[in-house]
């Protein structure tokens, strides 16, 4: 389990040393500049609508051709999943949102998923 901001790849998933949205910066996404192969698409999670990050970033991952969707992070979420699952050569970095809402639904499912873990975990002693 990682908790707080994570860099997700189509193959691994990393912690990202980043709080909130401004601490994006230069320091914090060349991780996204050095990896090879080159990010085409690098997806923004900003946690909730409305956040922004400083244009000065985005304009120099652009300056290395890697075009950046910034986005809330569930729409960023989605739209990860959608160009990985393209083949496109993706990137995410995600920042929680601080507000979100459960629906009964949501309380529901995740009830049934834990009792299902749980019948299916084998004892580790």
């Amino acid at each position: 389990m990682v908790l707080g901001s994570i860099a997700v790849f189509p193959q691994a998933v990393f912690s990202w040393a980043v709080g909130t949205e401004r601490d994006v910066s230069d320091a914090s996404t060349l991780m996204f500049r050095l990896i090879h192969p080159k990010l085409d698409i690098l997806v923004l999670g900003v946690g909730d609508w409305g956040n922004k990050v400083d244009l000065a970033v985005i304009r120099s991952l652009t300056k290395k051709k890697i075009y950046v969707e910034v986005l809330p992070t569930d729409q960023a979420c989605t739209t990860y999943n959608f160009l990985a699952i393209e083949g496109r050569n993706v990137a995410a970095a995600l920042i929680p949102p601080r507000n979100f809402r459960l629906t009964d639904e949501d309380v529901i499912d995740s009830r049934v998923k834990q009792k299902r873990l749980h019948l299916t975990e084998k004892p580790v002693f």
